[in-house]
């Protein structure tokens, strides 16, 4: 049952123009999954044809690549007779293991906890066999293989904090529903020791804020969170300087708390934000204002010192029962689980959420939406004739949040936008296999 070696061949159909760049690379690796596996062998080429261009959408090329391996591995374990998901556990990504292509040691490896998580999943729900209905499972990863030679995304923001003790936070990404926003401003609030809803967020407004790559590539929290957690802890870094000249007090011997700074040994002796924000405006060393230039200077370089080893990327592992319909064809949903490793969740409501839309996302993609072209021509380019799904299709979705932190992301959270939906459909192919023995290609 132990994976010896994978051979692979993509064809990437590119449309009729090449104006987003190769994604061959970044798209043929997802054949590996989320596997050790000893000895690759991959070739991958685009074509152009005539239809309209590729563009990107939730992780994109993650489920295409998926559904093949997965459906595979599913194939495979059950021509050998093993157990699908002890397959997995036997050869998934783990602590220590290095990725194929890029010579990197994978550390924070979630993959095998969300493996746990399914299983103890099944033993709960999984009871006799019944007619027309099968179980399925797979697994996801993202942003788990390193494609070298390439610079990283640029990412940058401003904390301010005001007379009144208040907190601005600027920076140039947007909040497209994901509750980005929210999440800075807990980040923000935490540094300062301040609740969230003592902090605005002025974003996206490219007049006053700085560059920003775009909300894409479930990043954001992960790099833009990590440029405002430096931002504020410069701002913390200049109250604590200010505070030290007020107090005649040593920087080491002063706690920020609550909204305040004090003396450790003395704590009746205090500041609020408030009282050192208006003080900043008569002081020398100016109103406090923190962006992060240094620290991020020296965040890098420490990323610099262990550049042979990275995250391991955001892995989940989801189980579904279907029932299949004989006559039809028609498949309905009738559980769905989804374990997700997301390093931190800085919201957990917020990180269901995002599960359990990005589930229903690849529900669609898995059973119900379809591009139609003939010669070139979209033949359903509207929302009666291009099926995305409703609440009749989406079924109650049970998440579990498995949390092995990322060495690197605001307070060890990993991205959890675009996961959930790369192993839906290999999850519902695999249990309609299940139920019926036909295996859908």
């Amino acid at each position: 049952g132990e994976f010896l070696a994978l051979k692979g061949q993509m064809v990437f159909d590119s449309g009729a123009y090449c104006d987003l760049g190769s994604n061959v690379e970044g798209a043929l690796i997802k054949l590996i999954g989320p596997y050790h596996i000893p000895h690759i062998d991959l070739k991958g080429c685009r074509v152009y044809t005539n239809k309209i261009p590729r563009g990107n959408v939730r992780a994109p090329s993650g489920p295409h690549p998926t559904f093949a391996i997965e459906s595979h591995i599913d194939g495979l374990a059950r021509k050998l007779g093993l157990d699908p998901l002890e397959v997995r556990l036997k050869n998934g990504v783990q602590e220590g293991d290095v990725t194929p292509e890029g010579g990197a040691i994978m550390k924070g490896v979630g993959l095998k906890p969300t493996l746990h998580a399914v299983a103890d999943y099944l033993k709960r729900e999984r009871g006799p066999r019944e007619e027309n209905r099968g179980w399925g499972v797979a697994c996801g990863q993202w942003g788990a293989h390193v494609v070298t030679g390439k610079e990283g995304p640029t990412s940058s923001a401003w904390v301010k904090i005001n007379e009144d003790g208040t907190v601005v936070l600027i920076t140039g990404a947007t909040d497209n529903g994901g509750g980005q926003h929210g999440i800075f401003a807990q980040v923000v609030g935490e540094i300062l020791s301040i609740p969230p809803d003592s902090v605005t967020v002025i974003a996206a407004d490219t007049d006053c804020t700085p560059y920003e790559q775009g909300t894409g590539g479930s990043r954001t929290t992960y790099r833009v969170g990590n440029s405002v957690r430096i931002a504020a802890e410069e701002a913390r870094q200049k109250l604590i300087n200010l505070a030290s000249d007020k107090f005649d007090c040593p920087l080491d011997n002063l706690v920020l708390q609550e909204g305040q700074v004090f003396i450790r040994s003395n704590p009746e002796k205090r500041m609020s934000l408030a009282a050192l924000a208006s003080a900043s405006l008569t002081s020398s060393r100016g109103p406090i204002i923190g962006s992060g230039e240094e620290l991020r200077e020296k965040m890098l370089a420490a990323q610099a010192e262990v550049k042979n080893e990275m995250d391991g990327g955001s892995y989940g592992t989801h189980a579904v029962q279907v029932e299949v319909d004989p006559k039809t064809g028609l498949v309905k949903v009738l559980k769905y689980f989804a374990a997700h490793d997301v390093g931190f969740a800085l919201h957990p409501e917020n990180v269901r959420g995002q599960i359990e839309g990005g589930v229903a996302f690849g529900l669609g993609y898995a059973l119900t939406e379809e591009l139609i072209i003939e010669q070139g021509k979209v033949q359903n380019p509207n929302f009666v004739d291009y099926k995305l799904p409703t609440i009749l299709n989406v079924p109650s979705i049970e998440s579990e949040i498995v949390e092995v932190p990322s060495r690197f992301g605001p307070f060890g959270a990993k991205g959890v936008g675009e996961p959930p939906c790369v192993p839906v459909a290999p999850a519902i192919a695999n249990a309609v296999f299940d139920a019926i023995g036909v295996r859908i290609k």
